[in-house]
């Protein structure tokens, strides 16, 4: 079996999983500690929050359509979470999702004047292919999307 066969189908079971259990994949990842290998599977859905038991049962879905298949080649551990209040901002479409939300940003040189950083606030919206991130001083900054690195939301406390 070649080196990323198994990972290609571990996708695909991980899919199917996601769609049984009315969540969306956002996430496969592996790792390998020494001879252990961690199977990390990120669930999402757009209509609610991600609970324990949307968790639990992809997580024995997986558990058994892995083991019946034989997916994985070695031994591993199966974790499967949401991604979390601080979730990672991936796309075009995630920064549209969440506007009105605090995140941060860092971001490739804009221009002279601008060179690259990392700014925090509020996202005010997306144009095309332009975040615009609203600081709490300060000016709004555009963003082209192509010049962020990472993005992430921002966990606030109720005031």
């Amino acid at each position: 079996m070649a080196g990323t066969d198994w990972k290609e189908r571990l996708k695909g079971f991980a899919l199917q999983a996601s769609a049984r259990n009315s969540v969306e994949l956002y996430d496969v990842e592996t790792t390998q500690s020494g001879r252990r290998w961690t199977v990390r599977v990120t669930l999402d859905s757009q209509e609610r929050e991600i609970s324990i038991a949307d968790c639990e049962a992809v997580s024995r879905d997986l558990s058994a359509a892995f083991d019946l298949e034989d997916v994985i080649p070695h031994a591993y551990t199966l974790e499967v979470s949401s991604p979390g209040l601080e979730r990672k901002l991936r796309s075009l479409k995630e920064f549209e999702r969440f506007t009105g939300r605090k995140a941060n940003v860092v971001y490739d040189t804009l221009s002279e004047e601008i060179p690259h950083g990392f700014i925090e606030g509020e996202i005010a919206g997306v144009s095309g292919e332009t975040v615009t991130i609203k600081p709490e001083k300060g000016f709004p900054l555009e963003i082209p999307y192509g010049k962020i690195k990472r993005a992430r939301l921002v966990f606030e406390f109720s005031k």
